[in-house]
């Protein structure tokens, strides 16, 4: 029993550290991924010369 606990505990251990790690770095992939999106979204949707133009004619 006492060289077997420290197994599973081990086991236990890697695991959730490979997963944390493993969500982690899909959580700042898709973080990036999101900002780059983002910014390109907005860059586009509120750049000077699609959408100043359109708010000088509505005022």
């Amino acid at each position: 029993m006492a060289k077997e606990v420290p197994d599973q505990v081990a086991y236990a251990a890697g695991g959730f550290f490979s997963f944390a790690i493993t969500c982690i770095l899909m959580a700042f992939l898709i973080g990036v991924g999101m900002g780059i999106g983002a910014r390109q979204f907005y860059s586009t949707i509120y750049s000077p010369d699609a959408v100043l133009p359109q708010a000088n004619e509505n005022e």
